[in-house]
């Protein structure tokens, strides 16, 4: 694999990886909410 290959590759299964943190990061954060009310 050239490493222009490479350093294109790991950008985008990052990016699509920190999207879904994000996305679980907030979703907890509404249910600490909704135990808390």
């Amino acid at each position: 694999m050239s490493k222009n290959g490479l350093f294109c590759s790991i950008p985008a299964f990052y990016l699509q990886n920190s999207e879904m943190q994000v996305k679980y990061y907030y979703l907890s954060k509404e249910l600490k909410y909704l135990k808390m009310r």
